[in-house]
């Protein structure tokens, strides 16, 4: 009966010492201000990435500056509660390394503060489908808010696939602009010098930018519209450079 009782005491102690464990490790952790996590954490950024969302411990008061790729963004950086919400404001490349540095971060409890907090990231092509929930509300709320009434970006998946080419889209709020980008999946890329190894021929590759711009005009779009990006090549991107329309 006496080892009974030792034994559902020993055990209550042990829970009582478990419980103080836990408590003293919730309160350290909320009382040391850091960074948390990213979303989408930083090596699952997409090229379609909008916009980066940093969760610290503790309630953030303000951040002095944003500084994206050495451009100051501070006014597209958004304090809520324990999150500093940054958008990009532009469109991401693959496999293209970018730097994002958020200066001066204070916290709303005992005067807490970071002074900078640097952070790299490589942009990948994800599938939509395999986007965080958080990303996918994101970039359709983002195509809402800046094609309302768009047939084409609203009622299509993207990247729209076909056998040589592709079209990403992406819609920066702050501009209303949307952005496709066209990939020719017939040109190799040079990954060790960040461009491409081989391109098409000029005039294989006009009859492929006139077999998007009808694809764009058949799923409902307009190409005068868009801003046309054509990534992967030279040829194009500098003939068709405008900041929108791409049917001359």
């Amino acid at each position: 009966m006496m080892q009974t009782y030792l034994t559902r005491k020993n055990f209550v102690i042990s829970l009582i010492a478990i419980g103080v464990l836990i408590g003293i490790f919730i309160a350290f952790d909320n009382l040391v201000f850091r960074l948390k996590s990213t979303d989408p954490s930083l090596d699952r950024v997409a090229t379609s990435s909008i916009e980066i969302t940093y969760y610290f411990s503790q309630p953030v008061k303000s951040v002095g500056s944003v500084i994206f790729n050495g451009n100051d963004i501070t006014s597209d950086a958004v304090v809520d509660d324990k999150t500093i919400k940054v958008q990009f404001g532009k469109v991401l490349s693959k496999n293209s390394t970018y730097t994002i540095t958020l200066q001066d971060i204070e916290s709303k409890w005992f005067n807490n503060k970071i002074n900078s907090l640097k952070s790299n990231f490589t942009a990948k092509y994800v599938d939509f489908n395999k986007l965080s929930d958080s990303e996918k509300k994101a970039q359709i709320d983002a195509s809402n808010s800046g094609q309302v009434d768009d047939k084409f970006i609203n009622e299509n998946v993207f990247p729209i696939l076909k056998e040589h080419w592709q079209i990403s889209a992406t819609v920066i709020p702050s501009d209303r602009v949307t952005v496709l980008e066209v990939e020719f999946l017939d040109e190799i890329p040079d990954y060790d010098r960040g461009g491409v190894s081989q391109q098409l021929p000029n005039d294989l590759a006009d009859k492929y930018r006139l077999e998007v711009l009808e694809e764009i005009k058949k799923r409902g779009g307009n190409p005068d519209d868009y801003k046309i990006i054509y990534k992967t090549n030279t040829y194009l991107y500098e003939k068709y450079s405008q900041s929108k329309g791409h049917t001359d």
